[in-house]
């Protein structure tokens, strides 16, 4: 059950922040105008879709394919959802009819106005972008969106504990890791150094 609220929330956390900065929606603090209204909504047909035994409902970022044709509002998703109960009721046995190989180039297209997103990753910052790299490059390999997630977060966990970066969590270390900020060091754009003084975090003990 865990394991499934966290997959679903963190889908439809990416795909609402996803499409919202591609329909130019997002806020400068990150929030999405009616953000609350979505979750609302997928977590209500999650739980009838629990309750009828179907798949639980998230939002997907194939409806970036819209919003790239000028897409902006809740008209949209209802035009399409229109054509996609029209084709799984009236015109099933013609969709089935098309081959894998027709339905390839549109797959590619969806997925690069999907990819575009990795340009906002600060690929200088190892702590952001090995686990962000992991996210892309375990799911195809796995065949699973969430084992992903799953390595990306695992990762970053890992930084987490091993830069020493918890510590800006720690009450009595705030002062402290105030001025340990002025001694990150950047090296070569390609790569980032991160140098905490512990020997005066031994002095402080």
């Amino acid at each position: 059950v865990v394991s499934l609220s966290l997959l679903v929330l963190l889908s439809i956390s990416g795909s609402l922040i996803g499409s919202a900065d591609m329909a130019k929606l997002l806020q400068s603090n990150g929030d999405v105008p009616g953000g609350t209204a979505v979750y609302a909504c997928c977590g209500l047909g999650t739980m009838i879709s629990a309750f009828l035994g179907c798949s639980p409902v998230f939002i997907s970022m194939s409806a970036s394919a819209g919003i790239a044709e000028g897409g902006r509002t809740g008209l949209m998703a209802i035009v399409l959802g229109l054509y996609c109960l029209l084709t799984a009721f009236f015109l099933s046995p013609l969709a089935s009819a098309i081959p894998h190989c027709a339905i390839a180039p549109i797959l590619i297209l969806v997925g690069i106005h999907m990819f575009h997103q990795v340009r906002h990753i600060d690929w200088n910052n190892l702590a952001e972008a090995l686990p962000a790299f992991l996210c892309v490059i375990v799911q195809p390999y796995t065949s699973s969106v969430e084992d992903g997630m799953y390595a990306g977060l695992a990762f970053s966990f890992i930084l987490f504990m091993t830069t020493g970066a918890f510590l800006a969590f720690l009450p009595e270390r705030l002062e402290f890791l105030a001025r340990c900020t002025n001694n990150i060091s950047l090296g070569q754009p390609e790569m980032m150094t991160l140098r905490i003084p512990w020997e005066n975090l031994k002095n402080r003990r």
